[in-house]
């Protein structure tokens, strides 16, 4: 897994483009999540780079009038399978909003 975080971050460290720095941080989190999938990411001549043109492609396929749409959801999705993960280690977990407490001033004194 450190092999493959290392990697990711020597990408994002060398790119002035902002797409491979999101990207990049987004499979840093997602390996750290499912250390399991870090194999992907060394595979060779995979990058983030190359994972932007996989889409850049897709988009050129489903484009209507010149232009494609993808929600975040669709271009993570597509992310994963250019790095061939597919099923559930291609779902985005959704954060868990944090827990609100409820205080009345008069309670604490």
């Amino acid at each position: 897994m450190e092999k493959a975080i290392a990697k990711l971050e020597e990408e994002i460290k060398e790119s002035k483009e902002p797409y491979i720095k999101f990207i990049g941080q987004y499979m840093i989190d997602h390996i750290k999540g499912t250390p399991t999938d870090a194999a992907a990411i060394m595979q060779e001549g995979k990058t983030v780079a190359g994972s932007l043109a996989f889409m850049k492609a897709k988009a050129k396929t489903k484009a209507t009038g010149g232009y494609a749409v993808f929600t975040p959801d669709e271009g993570f999705a597509i992310i994963m399978e250019y790095y061939g993960l597919q099923g559930e280690t291609a779902t985005i977990k959704a954060q868990e909003p944090p827990k609100r407490i409820n205080l009345n001033i008069d309670e604490l004194l």
